[in-house]
């Protein structure tokens, strides 16, 4: 608090000991990739008036908008705030990105203050004082890192007046995990919005190399790091996790083959940034629609005993960027594939042995809406072989079926027997005291036998013809 000459009233001020933390990008990371192709994105039109980069936990954009003010700094002044929970104070808020406006550029000629005003008259006397302030200066930016964290109306209201209202040489930009809430629709309607979100700040197989052999020395094949970029869908903090782990291990190439979501430096990240973020219903909606591939509100329905779910999807959706719309309609999603991964492990941890239970719902769901495929393949992952071979009956009569058990071999039919249970091909091998490469070839010859090249589709067409 402080003192003003002017009225005697005591005003108060941005706290001194946080201005260096939020009005300046944290340190770039020694193993920090280089995104040129970002950063030529981040280039604004002439029209553009926002600039939001959209994306979950760990996708490097706060790293990206430091490089992005780096460059930008060498031809006009750029300020840089840092929100956190405690900035939903209007008056605190426009505070701190006075502060952060006057510390790139201190020729800033605005006399009032944001807090003396208080917060109902901000938009009639402070705002346009400040916006008559930048059109003067010329070409200026600021950057609101996590911007999520910013939750009330009125703080956002200002925001969004200020956009509106801020002179074409200024830009706005906001890095954020969640939708931000601004009246995006109508900017991007009138070309004043760009936009970079998850599948374009996700690594390319590039980038990823530059990182983890370039930066790390692990000495991945190409197709190694593809197959991670692929497992990861390219998440920045994914990758990084993964190298974590190949670090501490001898044979890298197995583990690149089988990580995932229940990796240990995985679980913890994304337990701690994401799902403990939402509240105890958000979750088990989250870790109990994880044992699907894609997801709609009246399936999660059936899959909680419940209703509401569509609102929730909708509001997961804004708020935890790790689901991704799968239409237009906002009626079909899905789950980023190594989130998921942890939601199903975390999900056994919580609810031990619920899994099974939830496919048999899901698969009800499925048939009782005419999408028998997918009834199918959730009948046998809940082990219900009876159950599916009773939603195939119908096609059974269109299936050929001449020779099909005498083609394979009884040790062929030993092992496609054991094939819908949890065992790997490895372990197969141990319960049958075959060696694996064994195992390996009957199951080839499953397949070849069957037309199929997947696990779950021999299965499936086990139950079709009658063999399981």
């Amino acid at each position: 608090m402080r003192a003003t000459a002017e009225t005697g009233v005591r005003e108060r001020s941005p706290p001194q000991p946080l201005l260096m933390t939020k009005l300046h990008p944290p340190p770039e990371r020694e193993q920090t990739v280089p995104r040129d192709r970002l950063l030529e994105r981040l280039r604004p039109g002439p029209a553009t008036k926002l600039t939001v980069v959209a994306a979950p936990a760990g996708y490097g954009k706060t790293t990206l908008l430091g490089a992005w003010r780096e460059l930008e700094q060498t031809m006009r002044p750029v300020g840089w705030v840092t929100i956190d929970d405690g900035d939903d104070d209007p008056g605190l808020l426009w505070a701190y990105v006075l502060a952060a406006l006057r510390r790139a550029n201190p020729t800033l000629g605005v006399q009032g203050s944001p807090e003396r005003v208080g917060p109902d008259r901000l938009v009639d006397l402070f705002l346009p004082e400040l916006v008559n302030a930048l059109t003067e200066l010329g070409e200026a930016a600021l950057i609101l890192d996590d911007f999520h964290h910013l939750s009330s109306g009125p703080a956002r209201e200002s925001i969004a007046w200020f956009i509106e209202h801020a002179p074409s040489t200024f830009q706005l930009v906001l890095g954020t995990r969640s939708e931000p809430g601004l009246p995006l629709g109508a900017l991007r309607a009138h070309g004043a919005l760009l936009e970079l979100r998850a599948d374009e700040l996700g690594f390319t197989p590039v980038e990823a190399d530059l990182l983890l052999n370039g930066r790390l020395g692990l000495g991945l094949t190409h197709s190694e790091v593809k197959d991670l970029v692929d497992r990861t869908e390219g998440w920045p903090a994914g990758l990084y996790l993964a190298a974590l782990s190949l670090q501490a291990v001898d044979d890298r190439h197995l583990l690149v083959s089988k990580f995932g979501g229940g990796n240990r430096h995985v679980v913890d990240f994304l337990v701690d940034e994401v799902l403990e973020a939402h509240d105890p219903d958000m979750q088990a909606l989250m870790l109990r629609s994880s044992i699907l591939e894609r997801m709609c509100g009246p399936l999660c329905d059936s899959l909680l005993d419940g209703g509401g779910a569509d609102a929730q999807l909708n509001t997961l959706s804004r708020t935890n960027l790790f689901l991704v719309p799968l239409d237009d309609r906002g009626e079909w999603y899905r789950f980023h594939q190594l989130f998921a991964q942890l939601l199903r492990v975390e999900l056994e941890h919580r609810e031990p042995g619920l899994a099974a239970m939830l496919h048999r719902r899901a698969s009800a769901w499925y048939r009782a809406n005419g999408f028998v495929d997918a009834a199918i393949e959730h009948a046998l992952e809940a082990g219900a072989f009876i159950e599916a071979g009773e939603i195939a009956a119908p096609d059974r009569p269109h299936v050929p079926r001449p020779n099909d058990k005498a083609a394979l071999s009884e040790r062929e039919l030993v092992v496609l027997r054991m094939l819908p249970g949890p065992l790997s091909e490895r372990d197969i091998g141990r319960e049958l005291y075959l060696s694996h490469n064994t195992i390996h070839s009957h199951t080839k010859s499953i397949y070849r036998k069957l037309g199929v090249s997947a696990r779950y589709q021999a299965v499936r067409r086990a139950v079709e013809l009658g063999l399981l």
